[in-house]
């Protein structure tokens, strides 16, 4: 009889600390009309929808969401669910929150901001998928290693998944289309607000009222959350704090200490400290307050 020897090969790259909390939330009827507002975090997020007649709205696009649709963010990309009724609202939401890891989750981190954030998966798939997080959320007893996998099953479904372009889903009136490229295209150089309503032909009370509707906030916070927003990712990626409000697009360094502490809550500096040393703001983000069923994992 010939011995045979059949072998195979793979290059196993270590996984670096992965923090991760998971909810299931469910809003009754009614709930659904309280206040969202567009929100950035810190930390990676996974919604999964199980029921309720809602959209996701992330940067500047619009997803409509199913059963089983799934919308992922990844740090400082900005988002909020629009509930269309007051219809029941189940989800399950997972926060994460790595410092490396980037090639594993690259479906996160190897995209554009507001590109690519709904995956539909295969109808057997979306069954899948919500029983794994079902499992997730009731194994509090389950041993570090089988949540590890777990959280890897979770990324395998979505890997399988097919990444809806933003381009063919629900978009903002053009004219604040035109207002955040403007916004984007300029936001390290001075300009006013009444030279992005003429650049989209608006005037400055329509302009306003274009943020207020789709974003719920004004011009004005729009442009400081975005020029915060990159200060933040320049401290987590290391950078010291004089380097961060270079990248911010606020031109005096005084009034971008004062407001980064009027906004976020602590100082450049401490921020960067807390980022170090901590998870702080995915344990934050697991105390989610509200009428809300919420299970997580201890």
């Amino acid at each position: 009889m010939k011995y045979r020897n059949d072998s195979a090969t793979a290059l196993l790259n270590p996984i670096d600390r992965i923090e991760c909390r998971i909810h299931y939330v469910e809003l009754p009827p009614g709930n659904n009309a309280r206040k969202i507002t567009r929100h950035a975090h810190e930390c990676c997020e996974i919604y999964v929808n199980v029921s309720g007649d809602v959209s996701f709205a992330v940067e500047d696009a619009i997803y409509p969401i199913g059963r089983g649709d799934v919308i992922i963010t990844r740090p400082q990309e900005y988002h909020y669910c629009i509930h269309n009724t007051n219809a029941v609202h189940k989800h399950y939401r997972v926060i994460f929150w790595t410092q490396n890891n980037y090639d594993l989750l690259s479906i996160f981190y190897n995209r554009d901001l507001g590109k690519g954030n709904l995956i539909v998966l295969p109808e057997e798939k979306k069954t899948a998928l919500i029983s794994l997080c079902r499992s997730m959320v009731e194994g509090r007893e389950k041993t570090q290693i089988t949540q590890m996998l777990d959280f890897l099953r979770l990324i395998d479904l979505l890997n399988g998944g097919v990444s809806v372009s933003s381009e063919s889903v629900l978009r903002f009136p053009d004219e604040l289309d035109q207002a955040i490229a403007f916004i984007r295209e300029n936001d390290r150089k001075p300009f006013l607000i009444s030279d992005v309503a003429e650049e989209c032909g608006v005037s400055i009370a329509t302009l306003e009222r274009l943020f207020k509707q789709n974003l719920q906030m004004s011009p004005k916070q729009y442009i400081l959350e975005m020029r915060l927003g990159r200060a933040k990712s320049e401290l987590a990626k290391g950078k010291n704090v004089s380097e961060a409000w270079s990248e911010s697009g606020i031109a005096d360094y005084s009034h971008f200490i004062r407001i980064f502490k009027k906004t976020v809550g602590v100082t450049p500096s401490q921020y960067r400290k807390a980022l170090n040393a901590s998870v702080a703001e995915i344990r934050r983000l697991s105390e989610d307050p509200g009428p809300e069923r919420d299970f997580r994992r201890r």
